[in-house]
């Protein structure tokens, strides 16, 4: 499916990338009676472009290297085994007013009963703690 890349930050700060040339990673989980499937996607929204500086005093030149990171959300749907249908996909946090992302390492936990997803906003004021049900 292609995506319109209009709406990606990579393409607003100038990044060599953009959203989609980074690969999308996917988990699915069953639920307790085995009648649904709960699908995952791990995909990259957008590109945040950061910069550091350095002096060195014995030449008098400064250095500045820019990093592009990648900006992880959640896509998540669910297959109904028994009616043979799936859902369309939903973006975890797409309710709120804010763009979520996902937290770079420990992002996820896995209960029995719930799937849980950790993200802020870019500037890291605003947490968002997801509850997905594996019901």
């Amino acid at each position: 499916m292609p995506k319109d890349q209009k709406n990606k930050k990579g393409f607003f700060n100038h990044s060599p990338l953009t959203s989609d040339m980074i690969p999308a990673s996917s988990f699915v989980y069953e639920n307790a009676d085995k009648t649904k499937l709960h699908w995952t996607l791990h995909i990259v929204k957008a590109i945040e472009k950061s910069s550091e500086s350095s002096y060195d005093y014995f030449s008098g030149t400064t250095t500045t290297t820019t990093y592009y990171d990648p900006l992880y959300s959640i896509e998540y749907g669910t297959i109904d085994l028994k009616a043979k249908t799936a859902s369309d996909f939903k973006t975890l946090g797409e309710d709120e007013n804010r763009k979520y992302y996902l937290y770079p390492s420990h992002n996820v936990l896995s209960t029995p009963v719930y799937l849980y997803f950790f993200s802020e906003t870019v500037r890291g004021d605003k947490l968002l703690i997801s509850r997905l049900p594996l019901d």
